[in-house]
C-alpha cells in the first residue's frame, strides 16, 4: 500500500513536520472498494499511526464528502465498536453531517460501511 512521506519547515523556525500520505488506490471513483480492502489498508494506516506517527489523520478525496465521509465513519465506529461493543451507523452518520453536508454521498457508500465494519469485527472475532 502506497505511503509517501514528506518534511517540511515549520514556519519561520528551524522546527520540521514530518507528513506522510497514504494513497488508497483500490476505491473507484464512481463505486465502493472491495471492503477487506479496505479494512486491510486501514489496518496498515492505524499500525503505522501506532508505531511512532503523531498528529492527526487527514482523510480527503476529490470532493471530501463521499469516500472521506465513509474512510472517517470507519475509522470512527470500529474505534465506537471495540470500545462499547455497540454500534448506531445511521446516528454517526447523522452526527457527521451536522459538521458537514452530504458526508457518505451515495447508497452504495452508506452500504460498503456495513459490509466494511462487518468484515473488520468478523476478522477481529475470528483472529
Amino acid at each position: 500500500m502506497p505511503s509517501f512521506p514528506f518534511v517540511f519547515p515549520w514556519s519561520n523556525t528551524s522546527k520540521k513536520r514530518k507528513v506522510t500520505q497514504y494513497h488508497f488506490t483500490a476505491w473507484p471513483d464512481h463505486g465502493t472498494p472491495d471492503p477487506l480492502y479496505l479494512v486491510l489498508f486501514h489496518r496498515h494506516v492505524i499500525s503505522e499511526i501506532k508505531s511512532g506517527h503523531s498528529g492527526p489523520l487527514l482523510v480527503h478525496c476529490s470532493a471530501g464528502i463521499g469516500r472521506t465521509g465513509t474512510y472517517i465513519a470507519l475509522d470512527a465506529l470500529l474505534e465506537e465498536g471495540r470500545t462499547t461493543g455497540f454500534l448506531d451507523i445511521f446516528k454517526y452518520l447523522k452526527k457527521m453531517r451536522y459538521s458537514r453536508m452530504n458526508m457518505i454521498q451515495t447508497a452504495n457508500q452508506y452500504v460498503c460501511l456495513h459490509y466494511t465494519l462487518l468484515e473488520a469485527f468478523t476478522i477481529s472475532k475470528n483472529s
